[in-house]
């Protein structure tokens, strides 16, 4: 852990933010090291067809949690008073119960639609634990939130690393026991509700005058104060996160739960480091490139080359040599019913590559406050990902070929996503020397 923290900080001039990133970050790597080394053993205990059934379970939760709160939660660490703070916690928290029942009545009506869509049965507890989930993980997000803005990394660090080994452990435990994609499905559940637990200490610690006054007036107040996190982020996280998330999702009603489940145990393996490095890189050269913007635009540029050097050499390092490895070691890793998966992999090793490369740099749009550029950079994703699929798909052609042709779309357009942010900097520089 101290190795990691050392690796993480070393990226950045030493400083109390750079430290506490590097915390997040270490549990982070405890949190998702025990699912990769559990690995191996749930893969035995789960076929391909039930880490499909979870990997569209994730897709499906994973979009409809960017908009089950309305992106109230990213409005939380910005009140000056924890007061008006509390009471965005509140609407937060309200708005995710009220989604959460939405989908509900949703997922119960659209069921037989959504099973032959994505070619998997949906029983009931895949209808009643998908609303479920978004409700935790709506409220997971809005409790991190709110332990941000107090500061309170260490229980931050200690809900991920609780989240990490309760669904693992859970997993394990339902998999003995022969309990298919419902035991993935609800380790991942529990994994969710161990970690609410952690923060929610932190809410019930810290938090002042939500009930003064009058409630209703309050979260009134603030859901107009905050209107634009719904009416317009709102909008370019939905198209963010289907353009992760739909692939899984397209490749189901293709293809079937076993192809996904191969390629969601490609994204495990192979993305781990943008899991374990990404998200902490991120958050240091947000801090540093939201400074620089403001002040030495050239020194943005010098820094964002540097850190894209610095990725590239990582990758190299981790992510090249794993997808190279794979076909040969993912069936003795395992077990043969996963040796598709490796050839998976081998395919999309520069589309994850490249993920990896340019997944801090997203955050440079937003710190030059380039909403036009940002939307567009989500309408490529989501138009070259998924208009490739759909034509694979729908010519008949093989689930290999999607793949192929999945990452080659991929990979051009992660190049695209460096390219974009490079020329938001560049035009930064000029407009900023011309003054």
């Amino acid at each position: 852990m101290g190795k990691f923290s050392s690796t993480v900080a070393a990226l950045f001039p030493r400083s109390g933010f750079a430290r506490n990133i590097a915390v997040m970050s270490s549990a982070t790597a405890i949190g998702q090291g025990i699912a990769i080394l559990a690995a191996p053993i749930l893969t035995r205990l789960y076929t391909p067809e039930d880490f499909g059934a979870l990997g569209i379970y994730a897709s499906l939760l994973g979009i409809l949690c960017v908009v089950a709160s309305l992106r109230f939660e990213q409005a939380i660490p910005l009140p000056r008073s924890d007061r008006v703070a509390s009471n965005v916690v509140i609407l937060a928290l309200a708005v995710g119960v009220a989604s959460s029942v939405l989908v509900l009545v949703c997922t119960v009506a659209l069921a037989p639609m959504i099973s032959r869509q994505l070619n998997i049965d949906i029983d009931r507890y895949f209808v009643y634990l998908l609303p479920l989930g978004v409700l935790l993980a709506t409220t997971y997000q809005v409790l991190y939130c709110w332990a941000l803005r107090k500061g309170s990394y260490k229980p931050i660090a200690q809900a991920t690393i609780v989240q990490g080994s309760g669904a693992t452990a859970t997993q394990l435990t339902l998999g003995a026991f022969g309990a298919g994609s419902l035991g993935l499905i609800i380790g991942q559940v529990i994994g969710q509700s161990a970690g609410i637990s952690n923060l929610l200490r932190v809410f019930r610690n810290g938090w002042s005058g939500v009930l003064d006054g009058n409630p209703p007036r309050s979260l009134s107040r603030v859901a107009r104060r905050y209107r634009r996190f719904p009416l317009v982020f709102t909008w370019s996280a939905l198209l963010n996160s289907i353009g992760l998330m739909g692939p899984a999702l397209l490749i189901a009603s293709f293809y079937g739960a076993s192809v996904v489940g191969w390629y969601a145990l490609v994204q495990r393996v192979l993305g781990a480091p943008i899991t374990l490095l990404g998200r902490s890189i991120t958050g240091v050269y947000f801090t540093e490139s939201a400074r620089l913007a403001r002040e030495e635009p050239k020194e943005l540029a010098s820094l964002f080359l540097r850190l894209l050097k610095k990725l590239v050499l990582i990758g190299c390092g981790t992510i090249i040599p794993i997808g190279l490895l794979s076909p040969y070691a993912f069936p003795l890793i395992f077990g043969e019913a996963w040796a598709e998966a490796g050839r998976y992999a081998l395919i999309l090793v520069p589309m994850i590559f490249l993920q990896f490369v340019s997944s801090p740099f997203g955050v440079t749009l937003t710190v030059l406050e380039r909403h036009d550029l940002a939307l567009l950079r989500e309408l490529i994703r989501l138009l070259s990902l998924g208009s490739v699929l759909l034509f694979v798909g729908l010519r008949g052609l093989s689930a290999e070929t999607a793949i192929i042709s999945l990452s080659t779309a991929g990979t051009l357009t992660y190049l695209a996503h460096i390219a974009i942010s490079w020329k938001a900097i560049t035009a930064r520089v000029t407009a900023k020397s011309k003054q």
